[in-house]
């Protein structure tokens, strides 16, 4: 009589290399069951003798899946990096069982680690290529935030030009206007127009303080003055 229920087999921890001879210690699990009793019983006999050739099977599809595989893939630090075992792998050890009356129902790797004596060693290439690809992110953020830097500079030279540009065309236009309004208030008045630029002049020679001697007679303080003794 067989169990019919699924069984636990904890396959001891072997050695398994990549594909660039990098060597991990595995420690797999299978889920089995007997799936034909008759055929279990004329090719294993007892569920004891079916440990051996379970166990012969998983680590040789194993050891060659992770012998496709570079060490860097197997540890891969990736977000959403690839399982561990292909989804074929069950399958194709299940092919294999089926002749012996068994039924394998699950595969799974429940532990991987570094030989001792390899793993400083490893940890340091580890460690190294991070670092270095690190460092490339560094350079790849300093050269994008130059550039960035480059052309905001660009852009506020050429924003800046183009503000002074505007800037003198306006007081240009200001400048003209000013003149022919000037030229309009003279044709009209000229006595009044010189009555005004002589006042802004005296205004403008006050404006930094201090003291200014003139003649009362000449421009433009004449004009201030003849009005004084006129009142």
């Amino acid at each position: 009589e067989f169990e019919g229920r699924a069984q636990l087999l904890r396959v001891e921890p072997f050695e398994a290399f990549t594909k660039d001879t990098k060597n991990l210690v595995l420690t797999p699990i299978v889920i089995w069951k007997v799936s034909d009793p008759t055929l279990f019983l004329q090719r294993i006999r007892t569920e004891e003798g079916a440990q051996r050739p379970l166990r012969d099977l998983v680590t040789s599809y194993i050891a060659a899946s992770i012998g496709k595989r570079n060490f860097s893939d197997v540890l891969s630090i990736k977000t959403t990096p690839e399982p561990l075992l292909p989804t074929t792998l069950r399958q194709a050890v299940d092919a294999e069982t089926n002749q012996f009356g068994i039924s394998v129902q699950e595969i799974q790797i429940v532990e991987f680690r570094l030989p001792v004596q390899n793993e400083q060693s490893i940890y340091e290439r580890m460690r190294a290529e991070r670092s270095r690809i690190a460092n490339r992110y560094r350079s790849e953020g300093k050269e994008k935030a130059d550039g960035i830097r480059a052309k905001a500079d660009r852009e506020a030279v050429e924003i800046t030009s183009n503000a002074q540009k505007e800037g003198a065309e306006i007081r240009a236009k200001a400048e003209k206007f000013a003149s022919e309004q000037y030229a309009k208030t003279y044709a009209q008045n000229p006595e009044l127009y010189r009555l005004l630029r002589d006042l802004e002049s005296i205004e403008a020679s006050f404006q930094s303080g201090g003291h200014i001697i003139l003649p009362l007679n000449e421009r433009p303080f004449q004009t201030l003055f003849q009005n004084e003794k006129g009142r």
